[in-house]
C-alpha cells in the first residue's frame, strides 16, 4: 500500500505558507533564535510615480521564465528625478521585521536606487518606517538583504525605487522577510 502525502499551499496574502494536511502546521524557514523567514512573489505589484500617484513612465509586467517574475520597463528614460517606484504589498503577521532580501537583475544600466518600507494603518496615512538609498546595480541575477528593526502594526509595503535608461529594464523574484 502507498503512503499518501498530501501538500497544500495556502496564500497568506502574497507570501505562499506550505502546510502539511496533518498538521496544518506552516513549514519554513525557523531558526534556533526563533526567526521566521516568508516569501513573496512580486506579481501584486503596482507601479506609480511622484506621491504615489498612478504613472504611464513605467510599465510593470509578469517576465517569462519563472513567469512569477516581473520585468519594470520604461516608456521612455526614468530619471533618479522621476521618483518612479514599484510598490509591493507584503502580508505579514504582528511581529517585527528583520531584514528584507530582494532578488533582482537589471539591464541597460537600469537599478534600484532605492529600498523602503511603509507601514499604513487609515487609507490616508503611511508612514516610511525603512529607507536605504543604497544603488542596486548588478546586471547579474542576485539578491541584497536590508537589514531592519520594524514593528509590523499595519499593513506593509515594499517600495523599490527605479532608475531606468532607454532600453532598460530591472526583473525582481523572489523577496523574503525575516521576522522575530
Amino acid at each position: 500500500m502507498k503512503k499518501r502525502i498530501v501538500i497544500l499551499i495556502c496564500l497568506y496574502g502574497a507570501a505562499f505558507t506550505v502546510f502539511t494536511f496533518s498538521s496544518c502546521k506552516p513549514a519554513g524557514s525557523v531558526t534556533a533564535t526563533g526567526s521566521k523567514t516568508f516569501y513573496f512573489s512580486p506579481i501584486p505589484s503596482i507601479g506609480v510615480g511622484p506621491n504615489g500617484l498612478p504613472t504611464k513612465k513605467i510599465n510593470v509586467n509578469p517576465f517569462c521564465c519563472p513567469s512569477d517574475a516581473i520585468e519594470i520597463t520604461a516608456a521612455g528614460i526614468v530619471t533618479e528625478d522621476d521618483l518612479q517606484w514599484v510598490n509591493i504589498p507584503l502580508s505579514l503577521p504582528a511581529d517585527t521585521i528583520q531584514s528584507v532580501r530582494i532578488c533582482y537583475s537589471s539591464t541597460g544600466n537600469a537599478y534600484i536606487s532605492q529600498t523602503r518600507l511603509a507601514n499604513m494603518t487609515t487609507p490616508d496615512h503611511a508612514t516610511v518606517v525603512l529607507d536605504d538609498a543604497t544603488n542596486q546595480v548588478s546586471a547579474a541575477a542576485t539578491c541584497y538583504t536590508v537589514p531592519a528593526h520594524v514593528k509590523v502594526d499595519g499593513t506593509i509595503t515594499l517600495a523599490l525605487k527605479l532608475v531606468i535608461p532607454q532600453n532598460g529594464s530591472v526583473r525582481i523574484g523572489s523577496i523574503s522577510v525575516s521576522l522575530k
